[in-house]
């Protein structure tokens, strides 16, 4: 990406975030010590392109993913030891069906912080996509444990398990995803829906990416 890009895409996103006022767009000062407020409003620049890369992501064709690397690209340039940066530069390569250079970001986020749950359940979906079966799993309940909000890991676990014919553990962790904040979910309502009693479990799950 041009520099008068990502300087025009800096701009949008301070815009987007509330962060545009008198004193002009915020980007933190080369050289010095951040103070406590610009630390804050550089977190909320960062999460606003980040923000914006996961829509860009959802929509799945490839101006899309354009979008969502190029915000990434700013987001890295502003947080260079962010792990949320490099998972969503994974899963920009993996949705570009990328496998390597996406493993190769995921990893890196667990580098900068083994405790991110997040790379561990889209390395799931490589080792998935690749047949190991048993390393998905493993990978999936890590990042359950570090994170048992993670409804997204624990669909994934559920079509793993209901494949594997452990019905009623499929059922139970489609129940923990829905109840753990995956009320709106599309594919987590669809799962829940053709599963609704374990002993009728024969549809099909979807995956979350």
């Amino acid at each position: 990406m041009a520099n008068w890009q990502r300087k025009a895409l800096e701009l949008s996103l301070c815009v987007t975030s509330g962060l545009f006022g008198l004193a002009g767009c915020y980007l933190p000062p080369p050289n010095t010590n951040p103070s406590l407020e610009d630390q804050v409003r550089l977190e909320d620049t960062l999460r606003s392109a980040l923000t914006q890369a996961t829509a860009d992501l959802r929509q799945g064709d490839e101006p899309g993913l354009d979008r969502a690397f190029a915000a990434l690209e700013v987001a890295r340039d502003l947080a260079p030891n962010d792990p949320r940066v490099f998972d969503g530069l994974g899963a920009v390569e993996y949705r570009r069906r990328n496998s390597k250079l996406a493993e190769s970001f995921f990893k890196r986020a667990i580098s900068l912080n083994p405790d991110y749950d997040r790379p561990y359940a889209h390395l799931a979906l490589i080792a998935e996509d690749r047949g190991d079966r048993a390393a998905a799993i493993e990978l999936l309940k890590l990042a359950i444990k570090l994170n048992p909000l993670n409804f997204r890991a624990r669909n994934n676990l559920a079509k793993l398990l209901k494949d594997d014919g452990a019905d009623a553990e499929a059922y139970k962790e489609l129940l923990k995803a829905y109840q753990s904040g995956a009320q709106d979910d599309i594919v987590i309502a669809h799962n829940l829906k053709h599963n609704i009693k374990c002993r009728d479990c024969g549809g099909a799950l979807q995956r979350s990416r």
